[in-house]
């Protein structure tokens, strides 16, 4: 019970071969309770009224990753921290109309990229479809 995994869980990764890949951090959007996570990570749990999709936004941010490369340590060609250091972080608390504002903010800059990305798939299939016209003779 102690380790397993609820949605809203924040999962930072404590060691990997690449030095900017530790401490970064991910939201588990649904519950895998029952389920636990392996030794190179780190499970975080929000306190109440801290939004999880925002926590992780901040935890990731420049000025947090630039506190979590300080802390990397090098043994063996594995990058790793220890949760002690992880805990010394320091990262910003917003109020929660701030928290609600970012929240709509982050909601809508989502949708931007989602359709983005569905409009990039559709550009990438037609340049597809064009290239084999072109090649076959069809154009």
């Amino acid at each position: 019970e102690k380790y397993s995994l609820l949605s809203g869980d924040i999962l930072v990764v404590e060691a990997h071969g690449n030095r900017f890949e530790v401490g970064r951090g991910a939201v588990l959007t649904e519950s895998l309770e029952g389920h636990v996570y392996q030794n190179h990570l780190f499970r975080v749990r929000p306190n109440k009224g801290i939004d999880s999709e925002i926590l992780v936004q901040l935890w990731n941010s420049p000025r947090v990753r630039k506190q979590i490369l300080s802390i990397v340590s090098t043994t063996s060609g594995l990058n790793t921290t220890s949760i002690s250091k992880i805990r010394s972080i320091q990262v910003p608390i917003l109020t929660s109309e701030v928290q609600a504002e970012f929240s709509e903010l982050l909601h809508d800059l989502t949708e931007l990229i989602t359709q983005e990305e569905q409009k990039l798939h559709r550009v990438l299939e037609l340049s597809n479809s064009l290239s084999t016209r072109a090649f076959q003779g069809e154009l």
